[in-house]
């Protein structure tokens, strides 16, 4: 005989991330940009939802847009912090779904408020709900966009003791 418990919290979505962090000319920050493939199953019930005739970035529009939405309210399950000072993201912008062998995608742009040029930067990209489960991908899961030559990046993927997926930028 089985005994079943309560289940604690898991996902029940699965993203593998890849990121872009983008300067402009001037060595400032700008924006990051992400696209985050979902979990074959996921995919595969959108596929079927939405039927093949719709399987394109204007029959995907729509929920492209209630992706947003949703990660909107959660600061899209990202942190950033600039030397230290908690940052804040402008508007989304470019985002849409892709679906590509199988693979559903949504892309998009988070610009920072303002441009910033700071010494450290740290992003910290989880959902503290444990709903959505976020990995980087296993190859160049982030990289940096006409960044100066002096930039350093350091990755830190999520594990059992540490919940978030850190990436720490830094431009002496």
């Amino acid at each position: 005989m089985f005994c079943s418990q309560k289940a604690a919290a898991h996902p029940h979505i699965l993203v593998k991330m890849k990121g872009e962090i983008v300067f402009a000319p001037d060595g400032s920050l700008t924006s990051v940009r992400y696209a985050w493939a979902f979990d074959e199953s996921l995919s595969t019930s959108v596929a079927r939802e939405v039927g093949d005739a719709s399987l394109t970035r204007e029959g995907l529009a729509s929920l492209a847009q209630v992706n947003i939405d949703v990660l909107r309210e959660s600061g899209y399950y990202t942190r950033v912090r600039a030397d230290g000072e908690e940052q804040k993201f402008g508007a989304p912008e470019d985002y849409w779904l892709t679906f590509e062998e199988g693979v559903l995608t949504l892309r998009f742009t988070l610009p920072f408020k303002s441009a910033i040029k700071p010494a450290c930067l740290e992003l910290e990209i989880y959902d503290p709900g444990y709903f959505t489960d976020i990995k980087l991908a296993d190859n160049s899961p982030v990289t940096m966009i006409n960044a100066p030559s002096q930039c350093k990046l350091l990755l830190d993927r999520q594990n059992w003791t540490q919940i978030a997926n850190k990436i720490v930028l830094t431009c002496p």
